[in-house]
């Protein structure tokens, strides 16, 4: 499957209604679940020399803005041009004083 697609089997037998219940709640819990991780700071931050970000979803190319709206993925990550050399030392210190 590709970014949010959701398939459903056809059946007589209501395994389709099950199939597609199941998956809208998968759905339901992975947006719960990024939802929880955008709470705690677990987003991704992408730099680029042009400042913008795609991704590949099922061979095309979205805007990171797309993905997010359309897919509910990568909800909270940002991106921008790349940062000075000075700013990722001063992150790269951060992390390891952290450590």
């Amino acid at each position: 499957m590709a970014c949010g697609e959701s398939r459903v089997a056809t059946g007589g037998d209501g395994a389709a209604e099950i199939k597609q219940i199941v998956a809208l709640l998968m759905r339901l819990f992975f947006v719960m679940l990024h939802s929880c991780l955008v709470c705690v700071g677990l987003t991704d931050r992408y730099f680029t020399p042009n400042g913008n970000a795609t991704l590949n979803c099922g061979g095309k190319n979205l805007a990171l803005d797309d993905v997010q709206q359309q897919f509910h993925n990568e909800v909270g990550s940002t991106f921008g041009p790349l940062p000075a050399p000075t700013e990722v030392l001063r992150w790269a210190q951060e992390r390891v004083r952290g450590w």
